[in-house]
């Protein structure tokens, strides 16, 4: 990572950014759109009891799969 920049905190995304904000509150995502995948991820893995580690594993496992099929197609 290049040096001052920050690591957009999304399990999904891998942007680095310009760090901004208070430095109490400083910004932790890129986007909105991290923003909000971010909070949907820690939401559905509380609801089925997973760490959010193993909910972000299964994604990226599934959109693999996705991926793959699209291409055999």
């Amino acid at each position: 990572m290049a040096e001052g920049l920050r690591h957009c905190e999304s399990p999904l995304c891998s942007v680095e950014f310009e760090p901004s904000g208070l430095k109490m509150e400083p910004k932790r995502f890129c986007s909105d759109q991290c923003k909000q995948e971010a909070s949907l991820i820690r939401r559905v893995a509380a609801l089925y009891g997973l760490e959010v580690e193993v909910m972000h594993e299964a994604l990226t496992n599934l959109s693999l799969v996705n991926d793959k099929s699209r291409v055999s197609r």
